[in-house]
C-alpha cells in the first residue's frame, strides 16, 4: 500500500529521537549499553533504505528521501550520545566490525553531498 510508508518512517524517527534523548543522560546510556541489541538496531537505522539512499527514481522513493535522512540523522545522534561515556563506547567497540564501515560510509556520503552543494 500507499501512505503507510510515511507513517512507518515517522514512527521510526520518533522512536530514534527518544533513544537519542535517552542516550543523552548517564543513566540512559547505561541502560542502552547494557542491551546488546542497541548498537545493531541503531546501525540498521543508519543503513535504512539502502536502495533509496542510492538515488532511486521512483516517485515514492523520492518522497521518502527526507524521511530516510531524518531517521539516519536520529540514529547517528543516538550513537553520538551513546559514545559520550565509557559504557556506551564499550557497547560500540563490541560492534566495531559493523559500526565502522557504516559510520565511514555515512561520513563519505555527507561529505559528497556537502561538496556537491558547494560546487553547484
Amino acid at each position: 500500500g500507499g501512505g503507510g510508508g510515511g507513517e512507518e518512517w515517522t514512527r521510526a524517527e520518533a522512536l530514534l529521537a527518544a533513544i537519542r534523548n535517552l542516550a543523552a543522560s548517564e543513566r540512559g546510556r547505561q541502560e542502552l549499553a547494557a542491551d546488546p541489541a542497541t548498537v545493531p538496531c541503531l546501525l540498521r537505522a543508519l543503513a535504512a533504505g539502502g536502495g533509496i539512499a542510492g538515488g532511486g527514481t521512483a516517485a515514492g522513493e523520492a518522497e521518502a528521501l527526507p524521511q530516510l535522512h531524518a531517521v539516519q540523522l536520529s540514529a547517528a545522534a543516538a550513537l553520538a550520545n551513546l559514545s559520550s561515556d565509557r559504557c556506551g563506547l564499550e557497547a560500540m567497540v563490541a560492534e566495531q566490525e559493523l559500526l565502522l564501515p557504516q559510520l565511514w560510509g555515512l561520513a563519505r556520503s555527507c561529505l559528497a553531498h556537502m561538496m556537491a552543494a558547494q560546487g553547484g
